[in-house]
Order: structure tokens, then C-alpha cells, then sequence
């Protein structure tokens, strides 16, 4: 049965260093080991990567294989995931063998109720001049249909785990910040965006993020 949920929250970030952070995917066993264990990368063609994850929570582990695809400037689209493990990983991979996830970063514009990612169990009210950065998650999925009336348990942790891992994201983002000073100019000389210019410096689709943010640099 199809189920489609929303999850909206603000992320104090520009939206060129969300995607950014988004795209280093070198930091994501390292960030996120408390539930990431491997990250490897089968192919990468034009904007879309193919993936594998190792994840483990308590005695389970699990590997999921899934499409990556970065729609410029900011939004990115996950889908065909193949979950294959043991225990719990059947029962995952059974349940969600046709989930698909867009996520869009992009600045508010509006008078708006909502999450506020530093204080996930209250709401800001934010205010169409409030230009701050909104991450907008929408999750499609066919459940079984004797399984369908856990939907509300499914939602709420694919919520928390994500903003989990956002949260553990913006807490990097702002130690560059403290290092390399404001993330704003979107300049080749900028302290924060040098290191992404090095050539050693490994970013999903990186020729792709740059000519939609520092188009005028090439």
C-alpha cells in the first residue's frame, strides 16, 4: 500500500554548503559511525552514483545498496535500495524494498511553523524575510498491507534518524565555520571553500556543485 510522508526542518547553513556537506561522503563513516560502518562507491555516471552502506545497530548489521541522483542546484533523489543481511535486514528489506526519498534544500520565503533542527521537539515560527536554509525530505514507499498500520512507527524513525545525521552534519559544518570563517562568500579565495578546490579533495559529483554554485569561476 502506498504511503508518502514530508519532513521539513531549518538548517542554518548556506544552501551551496548543505549540498556541499551532502557531497563530502568521505566524512559519513567517520560523522555517522554510530550507525554507518563502510561507505562504498560501485560506479558514479553523469549525476547519479550507485552505492553500497554497511550499517549496524546493536548485534545486527545490514549493507544496502541504493541510486543516488543529484538533481542541480540542490536536490537529490534516492531510490532501487536493495537491503541484504540477516535478522532484522530481512524484515527491512522486505518492508522497505520500494521506498524512494527527495531531498530539496532550498531558502524560506514564507510565514511558516516549523522544526527548528537545534531544538527538534519544538517549533520556530519564521517569517517570509527569515531567509534561512529549509531541508525538505519527502519519503514515497509501498508497505505490505499487513504492515500498514505501523506506518506511523516507520515514519517516526526514518525522521529521527535523519535528523540525527543532519544534526551531526551542522555540528561539522559549524566547526569549519570556527576554522575557516563564514561559509556566505561564494568566492575561490574564501578560507572555508578552499580545500574544496584541491584536486585531492573528493566530492560526489563535484564538477556538477561547482558550476552551479561558482559558475562565474570557470
Amino acid at each position: 500500500m502506498y504511503y508518502s510522508f514530508i519532513q521539513k526542518y531549518t538548517f542554518p547553513a548556506t544552501v551551496a554548503s548543505a549540498v556541499a556537506t551532502y557531497l563530502d561522503c568521505e566524512h559519513y563513516i567517520f560523522l555517522h559511525r554510530s550507525c554507518e560502518q563502510a561507505y562504498k562507491i560501485i560506479s558514479i555516471e553523469g549525476n547519479k552514483c550507485i552505492s553500497k552502506i554497511r550499517y549496524k545497530s546493536g548485534m545486527f548489521s545490514w549493507s544496502q545498496i541504493s541510486t543516488t541522483e543529484h538533481i542541480a542546484p540542490a536536490q537529490f533523489k534516492q531510490y532501487d535500495e536493495i537491503i541484504r543481511g540477516f535478522g532484522l535486514a530481512i524484515f527491512a528489506g522486505y518492508l522497505l524494498k520500494n521506498i524512494r526519498a527527495t531531498l530539496t534544500y532550498y531558502e524560506n520565503d514564507k510565514a511558516i511553523s516549523i522544526t527548528d533542527i537545534d531544538n527538534p521537539k519544538e517549533n520556530i515560527e519564521l517569517k517570509e524575510e527569515d531567509r534561512i536554509v529549509i531541508s525538505e525530505i519527502k519519503y514515497d514507499m509501498d508497505i505490505p498491507f499487513f504492515l500498514f498500520m505501523f506506518r506511523s512507527y516507520i515514519e517516526k524513525k526514518l525522521k529521527a534518524m535523519k535528523i540525527k545525521k543532519d544534526s551531526e552534519d551542522l555540528y561539522m559544518k559549524r566547526r569549519r565555520i570556527m576554522l575557516f570563517r563564514d561559509d556566505k562568500s561564494l568566492e575561490k579565495d574564501c578560507e572555508y571553500w578552499k580545500p574544496y578546490f584541491k584536486k585531492s579533495y573528493f566530492l560526489l559529483f563535484k564538477e556538477n556543485f561547482f558550476k552551479s554554485f561558482f559558475l562565474k569561476l570557470n
